[in-house]
């Protein structure tokens, strides 16, 4: 590159070290993540989620005492659904919309058609 690489370069790499789940180049982007935005939540859950993936849970561990070292919280997710022509937002754990319990009923039965199909849906969204 004709010039240093900035965070965006660096976070660019970590996010696809995530999805290739390569640790060691995802230990290098993160270490000038680290370095470059140190309050930046987000590179430290990305580098969390690698190791874990690979399960390395002691670095996890690590990642997340640096995290609560540098007392920096991840932000909930959040998703959003266009119905009817109205955007209804969804943030994690959060139960306050109004039709909660029919999006939830329809959200078990789509988990259940999936595994019929051997499909993988991701259970956080089905209530226990």
């Amino acid at each position: 590159m004709p010039m240093d690489p900035d965070a965006g370069v660096w976070g660019a790499l970590l996010g696809a070290c995530k999805i290739h789940n390569d640790v060691e180049i995802g230990k290098l982007a993160a270490y000038h993540l680290f370095k470059l935005e140190p309050k930046a939540a987000v590179s430290y859950v990305a580098m969390a989620n690698i190791y874990a993936a690979e399960g390395e849970w002691e670095d996890v561990a690590k990642v997340r005492a640096m995290m609560k070292g540098n007392r920096l919280r991840k932000s909930p997710g959040q998703s959003s659904v266009e119905a009817n022509g109205k955007i209804h937002a969804f943030t994690v754990e959060d139960r306050s919309h109004p039709e909660e319990l029919l999006i939830y009923e329809v959200l078990d039965g789509l988990a259940l058609h999936f595994k019929g199909v051997g499909l993988e849906f991701y259970d956080t969204y089905i209530l226990d």
